[in-house]
């Protein structure tokens, strides 16, 4: 009995020091690991990684646990096991979300978005990727315009096609670039895929046979980096091997040690116990008198403490008496005049359907408005050629070839717009003094929704320099203050 006492309590010793000094073996455990992770072994600091993000409830491990379970992440991502990847970094990003951690957050979804793409679920790797790329911006942190370009023009084109859409012009040439660029393989592999595709619908095959060419190449090298790292990662086992045995060599010697140590420390204790027995006994008599005088004192307290209780109480029923002879009195008063606020609730919610009906009365009204000024500017000379949503009259594109070319059909154009939608045209001169009469026309058949390519057959241009021009506008107007700022980085989809 002795022995076993004395063993279960070196046992409770030994866990409750490694408790408090958990945050100490979480630092030590994760700095082992990331020796191993330089060294190449990736078992060994797979292994130490667990053990560092064992305890993620101390508030010193915690930033140990987070980069562990990231690093644990990254081993499962090098070896292509993307579930248990993807396990492990949603588990960070639960925890960044907690706690309000950016760059844990971008970090965390960052990968999130390369293993959804890998997977080929292309939905939530934009989604991933679109919530990871203002945290980039917002953390000024150092990561490439380039990469994170190329990953949203892959991202996109691979969402589209996915979708079974036409990837557009600007879409296509940006591709186009990423495919041309040797920078990164990877990229310009995934890039050749999709122009490859893309090329598949229209029964080209140029794209195709340089896609399947590289991505020849790009398998031979992968699988030769492959057969390098499994022979570094047996030379390192066999080590591991070799170590393991003298480690458990050390471990016997040290169990030997440890249970002479403690049958010695078992015989130790059982003659203590008998010379303290007699002084045991003597000190739980003397406890047990001390504990029957600290009962009859208290006792004593507590029926002062009663008194005073049942003191209290009758003084709050007094007080609650008091309160409901007032809410009677208060009850009779509102059933006397409970007709009149009735009859002013009535009132207020007729008032209110009148107020509703006048609101959607002017909504109408500005509607009606918009629509007969449309259809008066389409009864003019200009207007009636226009292509734009809404012209009764039909257009065809030799009505319209090169309409606004002129410098005197614009002034008319202009003149019309003026007249039709209030001075709208001169309204936005004043208000920049930098806009030209070209500059307002293309303001015009911006605010009537016509489509640039037929902005570009009515001004003689190509469709580039409409989004060019309309690019600068935007600048002059947001310089007046007119308009809000325009996002850099748009959806290709939408270019």
């Amino acid at each position: 009995m002795h022995t076993k006492s004395s063993i279960i309590l070196l046992i409770f010793i030994m866990l409750t020091s490694c408790t408090r000094n958990s945050s100490f073996w979480n630092e030590k455990n994760y700095r082992h690991a990331e020796e191993s992770m330089k060294q190449g072994n990736l078992q060994e600091a797979f292994l130490f990684y667990r053990a560092a993000a064992s305890s993620p409830t101390l508030s010193d491990s915690i930033s140990y646990w987070w980069k562990a379970t990231c690093r644990i992440g990254e081993i499962f991502f090098t070896k292509m096991q993307l579930q248990d990847a993807q396990d492990e970094f949603t588990h960070v990003l639960d925890f960044a979300q907690r706690h309000k951690l950016d760059s844990v957050e971008y970090a965390a979804r960052y990968r999130l978005f390369q293993i959804a793409y890998l997977q080929g679920n292309y939905k939530t790797a934009l989604s991933h990727f679109q919530q990871a790329y203002p945290l980039a911006s917002n953390l000024f942190l150092k990561v490439s315009v380039k990469q994170l370009q190329a990953d949203s023009i892959l991202v996109h084109s691979a969402y589209a096609l996915n979708q079974r859409r036409k990837l557009s012009d600007t879409a296509r040439t940006l591709l186009q670039r990423l495919a041309t660029d040797s920078t990164n393989i990877r990229k310009k592999a995934e890039a050749l895929k999709w122009l490859a595709i893309q090329e598949g619908k229209r029964l080209n095959a140029s794209w195709n046979n340089e896609a399947l060419s590289f991505r020849d190449t790009l398998w031979n090298k992968e699988m030769h980096s492959l057969s390098e790292q499994m022979a570094q990662e047996r030379a390192v086992q066999e080590k591991e091997y070799n170590n393991l045995k003298r480690l458990q060599q050390v471990t016997l010697c040290c169990i030997l040690i440890a249970f002479a140590l403690m049958f010695g420390g078992g015989i130790y204790a059982v003659t203590n116990y008998r010379r303290k027995h007699e002084l045991s006994r003597i000190r739980l008599i003397l406890d047990q008198k001390e504990q029957t005088i600290q009962i009859l004192e208290s006792r004593q307290e507590s029926t002062v403490n009663l008194l005073y209780q049942i003191q209290e109480k009758e003084k709050r029923i007094e007080e609650r008496m008091q309160q409901d002879r007032r809410l009677k009195e208060i009850a009779k008063f509102l059933q006397s005049q409970g007709k009149d606020i009735e009859e002013l609730i009535q009132l207020t919610r007729e008032i209110e359907k009148l107020q509703v009906q006048l609101k959607q009365r002017k909504n109408n009204q500005t509607k009606a408005e918009a629509i007969i000024r449309r259809h008066h500017l389409y009864d003019l000379a200009i207007g009636q050629k226009l292509p734009a949503p809404g012209n009764p009259h039909p257009t065809e594109k030799k009505d319209f070839d090169g309409l606004l070319a002129k410098s005197e059909n614009r002034i008319i154009f202009l003149q019309e717009m003026d007249h039709c939608f209030n001075h709208f045209a001169t309204g936005l001169r004043n208000i920049t003094p930098g806009l030209t009469d070209e500059d307002a026309v293309y303001c015009c058949l911006f605010r009537l929704n016509i489509r640039p390519t037929d902005i570009a057959i009515l001004m003689a241009t190509s469709r580039s320099n409409v989004s060019k021009r309309r690019i600068r506008i935007e600048s002059k107007l947001s310089l007046n203050g007119s308009t809000n700022q325009t996002p850099i980085i748009q959806d290709a989809s939408k270019c």
